[in-house]
């Protein structure tokens, strides 16, 4: 079997609490582990593409890749996820059927995207959906949009036990100077909210092509934001300095071999 190519080649420092980390980027592993976990549905892709890398030193890591195929074979590029755990076989699977996001298969296929519409969201059913992925990170969240003839939706798919924190938030959004998209259905079971298009123009691309929001209104939202009523109930506030360091150890694990990033760091 020829080994795919893999890219971009990466050095990982070890993790000595993740024996099988180095594995994940191994091309000769990925194109092997692709091979014997899905081969009998197509062709061997001709190289993976690392897309995103998540680690917790001695606890998790995950690699996300998109498979590429030949272009005479006319496919589009698919997510291929692998994700180590102490003690554990190395899990993989492929988009949407993730583990962690049950409702993420049923959401992303049009045929039972619309139906899920139909029964959540609007009031007289349509006959066909549209779906377009627009984000996904593995295990986490995704968003999708469905197209409903003229109508647009964007669809957030999470965990199912992340739902009520998200409604909660979003109430409180509400209630803040941002214009918020209304929520327009729900799926509890699978994780999955749907919430009306916002005309207008998108942040995150504006900024990309290097246009500089006015921070006024930015500001001004965060403040109506921290003046909004809300109950926390039992919930833990964010731990700032607790995320902080866990970045740094993190950083500097994987800088330790770089002196010039590690003395940057320090």
């Amino acid at each position: 079997m020829e080994t795919a190519l893999l890219h971009p080649q990466i050095d990982f420092p070890e993790d000595p609490g993740l024996k099988e980390l180095p594995k994940l980027f191994d091309p000769d592993w990925v194109c092997r582990a692709y091979s014997e976990r899905f081969g009998d549905e197509g062709p061997t892709p001709c190289r993976f593409v690392i897309r995103q890398f998540s680690h917790a030193l001695g606890r998790v890591a995950l690699v996300s890749y998109l498979a590429e195929w030949e272009p005479d074979a006319y496919l589009p590029s698919q997510h291929f996820v692998a994700k180590v755990r102490p003690n554990q076989p190395i899990e993989i699977y492929r988009f949407p059927d993730d583990p962690d996001l049950p409702g993420l298969k049923k959401a992303s296929h049009p045929e039972t995207a619309r139906d899920l519409v139909n029964r959540h969201v609007l009031a007289m059913g349509a006959r066909r959906a549209r779906v377009e992925v627009i984000r996904y990170r593995p295990g986490n969240r995704a968003v999708l949009r469905h197209r409903i003839g003229r109508i647009n939706f964007y669809v957030r798919v999470m965990r199912p036990s992340a739902l009520p924190a998200f409604a909660q938030a979003w109430e409180v959004i509400g209630c803040s100077s941002f214009v918020a998209p209304r929520i327009a259905g729900h799926w509890p079971e699978g994780g999955v909210v749907w919430m009306a298009e916002i005309l207008g123009e998108n942040l995150r691309r504006q900024i990309r092509k290097g246009y500089q929001p006015d921070p006024a209104p930015l500001l001004d939202g965060l403040e109506s934001l921290r003046r909004a009523p809300h109950d926390t109930g039992q919930r833990r506030p964010f731990d700032l300095s607790g995320a902080y360091r866990r970045a740094k150890r993190s950083l500097v694990h994987f800088a330790r071999d770089i002196d010039a990033t590690r003395i940057s760091l320090e």
